[in-house]
C-alpha cells in the first residue's frame, strides 16, 4: 500500500517547481510579492482554520498576520482562486479538511523551514510550538483514503500560485 506522501508525491512536485516557488527559492520574491502570496494564503488558511481542527499552537492566522504587516506591502493582489479555494474547503467534511492541514500545515512545518531561510522579513509563519507532536497529530488524522482530496489541495495550490505569480509579476 502506498503512502499519503507517496500518493501525492506527483503534485507536491508540481508545486514546489511552481515560478513562485522558484522566485523564493532564488530568494528573488520581492517584499510585496511575498506578502501578496500571504494575503492569499491567508483567505484559504482561515477558512481551513473554521473547521475547528487546529488548535492556538497550529494557527496560523496571526503568524501570517504578523508577516504581512512587518513587510508592509504597497500593493495589495487577490486571486479569486483563493476565494475560490476557500469557498471550497468549506464545504469539507471534518476529515477531508485533514487532507488540506496535511498538505499545507504539515508542508509549513517540514518544507516550511528551507523557505523561512528564502522569503523576505523574519517568516514568523514557519514557527511553529511543539512541531514534532503537531506533525504526529495531523499524521494520525489523514489515511491513504484521503489522497485524492490531498492532490485536490495540491491542485488549488497550483493554481493559485500560477495565478498569483502573473499577477504580482506583471506588476512588478
Amino acid at each position: 500500500m502506498n503512502s499519503l506522501k507517496e500518493a501525492t508525491a506527483e503534485n507536491h512536485h508540481r508545486a514546489e517547481n511552481t515560478e513562485l516557488v522558484r522566485l523564493i527559492f532564488q530568494k528573488t520574491i520581492t517584499p510585496d510579492q511575498y506578502s501578496n502570496l500571504l494575503i492569499n494564503q491567508l483567505i484559504y488558511y482561515s477558512a481551513i482554520e473554521q473547521h475547528g481542527l487546529v488548535g492556538s499552537e497550529l494557527s496560523r492566522i496571526v503568524p501570517i498576520v504578523n508577516d504581512i504587516r512587518e513587510l508592509n506591502c504597497s500593493i495589495l493582489t487577490v486571486s479569486l482562486l483563493s476565494y475560490e479555494y476557500a469557498d471550497y474547503i468549506a464545504t469539507l467534511t471534518k476529515q477531508q479538511c485533514w487532507a488540506h492541514i496535511y498538505v499545507h500545515y504539515l508542508g509549513d512545518m517540514m518544507g516550511g523551514q528551507m523557505l523561512k531561510r528564502c522569503v523576505p522579513g523574519s517568516g514568523t509563519r514557519f514557527v511553529f510550538d511543539n512541531q514534532a507532536e503537531s506533525i504526529s497529530d495531523i499524521r494520525m488524522n489523514v489515511s491513504i483514503a484521503d489522497s485524492s482530496e490531498a492532490n485536490r489541495a495540491f491542485d488549488w495550490t497550483i493554481r493559485i500560485y500560477n495565478d498569483l505569480y502573473r499577477r504580482i509579476t506583471e506588476t512588478s
